[in-house]
């Protein structure tokens, strides 16, 4: 191994059977077995058609069609042709639609557990890249996919006009990622020869990923392994394996096997959190979240930690009221967002990426902590515990912290009920009944919404082991937020009140605490 754990500045990833497992087409086949059926042509002609081709589209040097045809659609008219077959426009068409079928699924639900690796990376201020053999017409969900905001550079083969396993092409990544090769780890599964050229490229730690050893031939994997200095069976070893285990820091921040940022990550992604609180129920948990905390926040210019801080419904608010802030948030595109308003707003907020669990703010300066978010989505309680002794630490002795929880209830009343969650899907009752007895709501879809539901003294206790003394605990909605016609209601300022009214009439009743929504804990740091 040429580079120690402690030297690693960058880490560039292979795409396909590394990050993501794509599958295959619904009748079981590859893409070329597919595209044969929807042809009608022999699958081993058209692979040796196909082998010859796949080298020059991955290179960028296909050209598409005098008509406008991209250069895989030109290749299988032309590839068709060759075998006697002609092809409408409309079977061009649907092969069109379901040319990136595998890969789009693949990169839309990448495996939670490789999000949280590379979170983890990027709290240690590694640089991370990609880079891959593709070609354009496989790699059109990219941008939606939760691993884009994730990596810092993004090399496709395609792009670049260099395919590994040549040298130019990780100099390429290297160059954009501001690494020289002797500091950077190259991790992959082997295909391509890309570990031969990641050490020809002077690479100081190559890795095999073995996740996918099923695609290998007998004997590739001993083969694959003497080309690496390292293997790891699964990606969440890649941290231990570049980590300083002796840095404080890293452990706090470290992969424990937690989904739920992974779930997190991919769920949010979908760009929704920006505009969550401007209608339906969030009209409500927006206003008594902001009511409750002002009942308890210092005056202004206070500084405040916004932790989980998601696309900045409260940075943006406490900023406008004369508050210090500094953002934080697992989610790049959520601190993006943040960023930008502030930027429209005229506001100076300090915004950036970070684990709950792990901070890069500095001890006891802050006046106010915010977990407003982060409890949702930490399955695992040393998790939990580390984030809220996160917040424990940044704020001063005598500090404000003000901790959200998910009620445990609300899986039943504003899931079940209200939002009709689980209809139809097979299973679910089994779901459910693990989400009443653990806490642990997993998310349904790809992408889907997944919590963490605490009972009220669950939060209490939680609270309390973080070294917090708990001043209050609300509950933030109570059952107004389970009204159908609620919008309608919050536009007629007598309704509206009503709906508050009986929120703060609720909101600290004890039978009452967990029917709602959300809970909100406040507690100084002693």
């Amino acid at each position: 191994m040429g580079t120690t754990a402690t030297q690693v500045q960058a880490v560039v990833f292979d795409l396909l059977y590394t990050l993501v497992h794509p599958g295959t087409y619904p009748a079981g086949t590859g893409r070329v077995g597919w595209l044969a059926e929807m042809l009608g042509v022999d699958p081993a002609a058209l692979d040796r058609r196909w082998a010859d081709f796949e080298p020059v589209l991955e290179s960028g040097r296909a050209t598409a069609g005098a008509d406008g045809l991209g250069p895989e659609l030109t290749w299988v008219r032309a590839a068709a042709a060759d075998l006697g077959v002609a092809v409408s426009a409309e079977g061009l068409a649907r092969i069109d639609a379901d040319w990136d079928l595998t890969r789009r699924t693949a990169l839309l639900d990448p495996p939670p557990s490789n999000l949280s690796v590379l979170i983890a990376l990027r709290d240690r201020g590694i640089r991370l890249g990609v880079l891959s053999n593709t070609h354009p017409g496989e790699m059109r969900a990219w941008a939606r996919s939760p691993l884009a905001s994730l990596v810092d550079v993004v090399a496709f083969s395609h792009d670049i006009g260099v395919c590994k396993p040549d040298t130019a092409a990780y100099a390429h990544v290297l160059q954009r990622l501001g690494v020289p090769a002797a500091q950077a780890a190259y991790v992959g599964d082997g295909s391509s020869d890309e570990l031969v050229g990641a050490r020809a490229a002077g690479f100081g730690l190559v890795v095999l990923a073995e996740e996918a050893p099923a695609r290998l031939a007998a004997g590739d994997l001993t083969r694959l392994r003497a080309q690496a200095d390292a293997s790891v069976a699964s990606l969440a070893d890649l941290v231990a394996l570049i980590d300083e285990p002796t840095n404080p820091s890293h452990q706090a921040a470290g992969v424990d096997g937690d989904p739920g940022p992974g779930w997190a990550l991919a769920h949010y992604a979908l760009g929704k959190e920006e505009t969550r609180l401007l209608s339906g129920p969030g009209l409500l948990e927006r206003e008594r979240t902001r009511e409750l905390l002002l009942r308890h926040l210092p005056a202004a210019p206070a500084r405040v930690a916004d932790i989980g801080a998601g696309a900045g419904a409260h940075s943006l608010w406490l900023a406008e009221l004369g508050y210090d802030v500094v953002a934080r948030d697992l989610v790049p595109l959520h601190v993006e967002q943040l960023a930008a308003a502030a930027e429209r707003l005229g506001l100076t907020i300090d915004a950036g990426v970070a684990d709950a669990r792990g901070l890069d703010l500095p001890t006891a300066a802050f006046d106010v902590a915010l977990v407003l978010g982060p409890l949702y989505h930490l399955a695992e309680r040393d998790g939990r515990n580390r984030c809220l002794q996160e917040a424990a630490r940044v704020v001063r002795p005598g500090g404000v912290v003000a901790v959200a929880a998910i009620s445990r209830w609300a899986v039943l009343a504003d899931g079940i009920l209200l939002n009709r969650i689980g209809e139809g899907i097979p299973g679910f009752a089994a779901v459910l009944d693990a989400a009443m007895e653990t806490g642990l709501l997993e998310p349904l879809q790809a992408a889907g919404f997944s919590a963490f539901c605490h009972r009220p003294d669950q939060l209490r206790e939680e609270v309390a082991a973080a070294g917090l003394s708990e001043v209050a605990l609300f509950a933030i909605e109570g059952p107004g937020a389970y009204l159908a016609d609620l919008e309608e209601r919050w536009a007629t300022p007598a309704s509206r009140e009503t709906v508050l009214d009986v929120a703060r009439r609720l909101e600290t009743v004890p039978e009452m605490l967990g029917m709602g929504p959300h809970l909100l804990l406040i507690a100084t740091r002693q």
